[in-house]
């Protein structure tokens, strides 16, 4: 049977990831490969609902970002000795 070398596993904010991640690093170490976890976030725009003195929308984006790489960091956290993790928000 052919083996993979490559795994992506597709992270998104609404869902549990638990069982997934979980699941793709088994894969991963069962075929000796690497896995990259990612997360799309979509680009965000200050509405005119915004006070003025409120943060812009590159300043959302950015918290956006930083949240989600924090929160699938602790994920992957406990499988980054077993096997090679990358991460991409």
């Amino acid at each position: 049977m052919n083996q993979f070398k490559n795994i992506l596993y597709v992270a998104q904010a609404s869902i549990t990831h638990e069982k997934g991640i979980a699941r793709a690093v088994s894969l991963a170490e069962n075929n000796q490969a690497d896995l990259t976890v990612i997360e799309v976030v979509p680009v965000v725009t200050v509405s005119i609902d915004m006070p003025p003195s409120g943060p812009t929308s590159a300043e959302l984006q950015t918290a956006i970002v930083n949240n989600r790489r924090v929160e699938l960091e602790s994920l992957i956290a406990p499988y980054k000795k077993r096997i090679n993790i990358r991460l991409k928000v």
